[in-house]
């Protein structure tokens, strides 16, 4: 028996384009509108009807492909040949796998959703299983998923189970909640310079304040049990009394008027010296790392070293020297010119810059540094761009010092004996530790001013702050 009256599926591509809705969709709609007009449709006419509501580009295509035969089987592949493109089993899984529960999804739409993925993740019969282990991970209800974590033999229909119990459960206990005819309102703030709850004449209800002549001074009634004055901190009197006592003072911790210290709500003291200290984080700071012309770098500490990786040639490089930073750097150019081969590892640090700024990492590469007798094996973090620098951590183990403007190595003593040929051996310059050894050490070349006294210049207007920690921070 035919049903005339049953309207067809809109039209899979009417006008040039890309198509609205997925073939397979679009055939399943199509099939079902094909059984609703007639229980046994001869396949001839099935064609037909196929060829005729798939929508006018769609049939100027069609007549275009090649095989597309007499029937209607012949005509269908034909189409799902042309529009259904071949697809990356790969790309379709990590599709998949990326899929999370959205905001207000519940899961079983969630599990509808990822129903639809896996048609094209070629699963098998691992499909449920997959289904089930994403819902677990990607879930955004934390007690769901702990729930079905504490389940043995889970199965997909079991997980949909439990979770909605969970989920309506959740929302009846949530509607248990509040009372039936009371709404939750947010607190209403004014703007008010003492941190209050409410300013005169903002945040009230009433439309009107009335004069302060007209006021009354409020006492502890049963309107005004268990409330006191944010400015003063009195128990006898609320903030929109005209009188209160701390109209006129200054508070000492914050500078500001209108309150008294004792009920400041500021966590900052201003009129106060304070000490800074740096948290420590897994953040190192560097000092440098733009990059420099020539004649810049000529009036920089520079420190000329070997480096060699274990699959990598040895090369020669002029560090900057920055014992400002607390790891050693080395820009990509230079990273890709010789070391590009070696993949690098993970950076376990962030690196910013002294203002706080992001530097961007590549990665990091270990390499073997030799300057003069002494050699060691460190970390070098590989960034975008900048100079190569010469941090605090290959500063120490190379064992160098400075002296006479210059960056020195430990040398061998010549006269050791063979089994004292060895870094620990090693002839080393020992810096002045007081101030009366650094006059000494420089009063021959430059000589000393005597009669002097400096006076640090400092801005009235700016308060001090000291300084309790370096200026590289590194916490592994």
């Amino acid at each position: 028996m035919a049903l005339l009256g049953i309207s067809p599926p809109p039209a899979f591509l009417q006008n040039p384009g890309a198509p609205t809705i997925p073939l397979e969709s679009w055939i399943r709609m199509f099939e079902n509108y094909v059984l609703a007009l007639a229980d046994d449709m001869e396949d001839k006419r099935k064609r037909a009807l196929l060829i005729h509501t798939v929508g006018t580009e769609a049939q100027r295509i069609f007549y275009t492909l090649p095989d597309t035969g007499d029937s209607y089987a012949a005509a269908l592949q034909a189409l799902k040949t042309f529009f259904i493109p071949k697809l990356n089993t790969v790309a379709e899984r990590n599709k998949f796998r990326q899929r999370a529960q959205r905001v207000g999804e519940s899961t079983a739409q969630y599990a509808a959703a990822l129903r639809e993925l896996v048609t094209t993740c070629d699963f098998g019969a691992l499909a449920d299983d997959m289904i089930r282990d994403q819902i677990v991970e990607k879930t955004n209800n934390r007690r769901i998923r702990e729930r079905l974590l504490m389940e043995d033999n889970l199965t997909l229909q079991k997980t949909l189970t439990m979770s909605a119990q969970i989920e309506s459960a959740l929302a009846e206990a949530k509607a248990m909640a509040t009372p039936a005819g009371e709404a939750v309102v947010g607190m209403v703030q004014g703007s008010s310079t003492g941190g209050g709850r409410y300013r005169h004449g903002h945040g009230r209800p009433s439309s009107k304040a009335p004069p302060a002549s007209s006021q009354r001074v409020p006492t502890n009634g049963p309107g005004f049990a268990g409330k006191t004055c944010y400015r003063c901190g009195s128990s006898t009197h609320i903030a929109s009394f005209p009188k209160w006592p701390a109209k006129a003072a200054t508070c000492r911790k914050c500078s500001k008027h209108g309150h008294f210290e004792r009920v400041c709500r500021s966590g900052t003291v201003l009129n106060k010296m304070r000490e800074v200290s740096i948290e420590q984080t897994d953040t190192v700071k560097i000092l440098q790392v733009e990059e420099e012309d020539v004649t810049s770098l000529n009036n920089r500490l520079m420190c000329k070293v070997s480096m060699c990786a274990p699959e990598g040639p040895t090369i020669t490089v002029d560090l900057l020297v920055d014992t400002g930073s607390a790891v050693s750097i080395l820009p990509m150019h230079l990273y890709q010119k010789h070391y590009g081969h070696i993949p690098l590892s993970t950076a376990k640090k962030r690196l910013v810059t002294y203002s706080g700024q992001p530097i961007s990492v590549l990665g990091c590469l270990e390499l073997t540094v030799t300057c003069g007798s002494s050699c060691a094996t460190v970390i070098v973090y590989v960034v975008s761009s900048g100079n190569p620098l010469l941090g605090l951590d290959l500063f120490n183990a190379l064992n160098l010092f400075i002296k006479d403007g210059q960056v020195s190595a430990p040398v061998l003593s010549p006269t050791a004996p063979p089994a004292l040929q060895h870094p620990s051996a090693f002839v080393q310059y020992t810096a002045p530790t007081t101030n009366l050894e650094v006059l000494q050490e420089i009063s021959d070349q430059l000589g000393l001013v005597t009669g002097f006294a400096h006076k640090v210049k400092v801005r009235p207007e700016v308060r001090p702050v000291q300084q309790v920690t370096p200026s590289a921070v590194c916490c592994a």
